[in-house]
């Protein structure tokens, strides 16, 4: 037994009418879709390069660590704080402009953090960086307390 086709090959026109409509209707959508976002925070305008002075290493550098267990290393050797004080006041006489990087360990304290920026301001080194670890999220650190109350 044979059955009869009742599909056959799409011969209509292409229908320019409803094309329109819809392409139309994404345009509208596309430039409303802007104003009807809320967009939270507060509105600020960044000053530009040519009239602010952006932070960053100028000059050399020290790179000062500290690890879990509050101990300054240096060059990858432990120091102590006079040693410590010695090195960068003869930075500071060899190039005033030297920049100082401080990296430390998430569990050392922040009084040990606190006595080494002291001490590089006594020295007469005034530009001080803090190295951290930009792959680093909030949701990728289970240690991080992320219940806050904030509206």
């Amino acid at each position: 037994m044979k059955y009869t086709r009742s599909l056959s090959p799409l011969r209509n026109k292409f229908d320019g009418m409803a094309f329109s409509i819809i392409l139309g209707l994404i345009i509208l959508f596309l430039l409303l879709q802007s104003s009807i976002i809320f967009k939270p925070g507060v509105s600020i305008q960044l000053p530009s390069p040519d009239t602010a002075q952006l932070p960053g290493i100028v000059g050399p550098t020290i790179v000062i660590g500290i690890d879990q267990n509050d101990q300054y290393y240096f060059n990858g050797k432990n120091v102590t704080l006079d040693n410590l004080m010695v090195t960068l006041e003869r930075a500071r006489e060899k190039n005033p402009v030297t920049s100082v990087v401080i990296v430390s360990d998430q569990e050392a304290s922040i009084n040990t953090f606190a006595n080494l920026g002291a001490l590089t301001y006594k020295a007469g080194l005034t530009n001080i960086l803090i190295a951290t670890n930009p792959n680093q999220t909030v949701e990728n650190n289970p240690t991080s307390n992320t219940s806050s109350s904030l509206p």
